[in-house]
């Protein structure tokens, strides 16, 4: 869309490297989260019946898991830009000069494993199967790699549901309204 913000050799191995180690960290985080939640919801006197969300199957746990997840996104996300110490952690994807679809991954690890850690956890504990929590882990990363992308599209009302490319550039900008 505009020539001007693809990235240099230098940001795409910079932004490679936030890449290896933020996908890391949140990962990880969310593998001990929904470890957490399965050890609580398996413990002796728990029930055994799948829960309702691991009814859902596939299509409908990914938009549950969506939902669920965009909740402690946006909180967290909220709180790293209103709260100075969590700032200090968000800046970092914040730190481009431009947005491009590699730097969709730019966040500081520490950030992720938070992030990961809670997501896992809710997921977990409220019953979404490996399959379901999978596919949401896909969908969220091209979610937010689309969010990121040079491209020029016209969004018209999902703008009002989705945080779209056109108008999350204006999330990142430096020029405030």
């Amino acid at each position: 869309f505009n020539p001007e913000w693809n990235p240099t050799a230098e940001e795409v191995r910079t932004d490679g490297e936030f890449f290896l180690t933020s996908t890391t960290a949140a990962l990880s985080g969310q593998a001990f989260g929904a470890a957490l939640a399965h050890g609580i919801r398996s413990r002796p006197g728990a029930s055994s019946r799948t829960p309702p969300i691991g009814r859902l199957g596939i299509a409908g746990g990914v938009v549950a898991s969506l939902l669920t997840s965009d909740l402690i996104h946006y909180s967290l996300h909220r709180l790293g830009h209103e709260w100075g110490p969590a700032w200090k952690f968000h800046s970092v994807h914040h730190s481009p000069a431009r947005l491009h679809i590699f730097n969709a991954t730019r966040f500081h690890p520490v950030e992720q494993a938070v992030e990961g850690v809670l997501e896992g956890f809710a997921l977990g504990a409220v019953g979404f199967d490996s399959a379901q929590h999978l596919t949401h882990s896909t969908a969220r990363a091209t979610y937010g790699q689309l969010q990121h992308s040079n491209i020029d599209v016209d969004s018209g009302p999902l703008d009002h549901l989705f945080a779209t490319p056109d108008l999350h550039r204006w999330h990142h900008s430096e020029i405030y309204a």
